[in-house]
């Protein structure tokens, strides 16, 4: 089992940009504009990195394309990021379960879209209906 297994989220349908944004801002009580702007604090850079994550999972994007919404930002950041969350949702338990309730909120009916790996670490571009378990990127 993968690190990013560890969040879960079975079949996460796909969802617009602006509703996953709608829903970080008001849990983490930031606004856009502090998303997509220069602060680099914790209390920006963690909601931050979360939508990437979240933007990343429930759309087409591509990494350039979340690097745009996020006020330019080069795409081995929002990589970095979303593998940051990973990370920190595989090591620590209240973690994975703030982003799962995040995760939650903002699955709601339609299709399922995921990104996953290959065994070897290939990315594969989408795959629907996959995810019993994890979050697949």
């Amino acid at each position: 089992m993968s690190e990013a297994d560890q969040i879960q989220g079975a079949n996460p349908p796909q969802v617009s940009a602006d509703e996953i944004l709608t829903v970080v801002c008001a849990h983490f009580r930031v606004t856009r504009e502090d998303l997509s702007g220069p602060l680099r604090t914790a209390h920006i850079s963690w909601p931050r990195q979360v939508a990437y994550w979240l933007v990343r999972a429930h759309t087409k994007m591509s990494l350039p394309a979340i690097g745009r919404l996020f006020g330019g930002r080069d795409h081995t950041t929002v990589k970095r990021g979303v593998e940051r969350v990973e990370e920190k949702a595989a090591a620590d338990e209240e973690i994975r379960r703030q982003v799962n309730a995040l995760r939650e909120k903002v699955c709601r009916d339609g299709p399922a879209f995921v990104r996953h790996n290959h065994a070897h670490g290939k990315p594969f571009a989408s795959r629907r209906g996959r995810l019993q378990r994890g979050i697949g990127v």
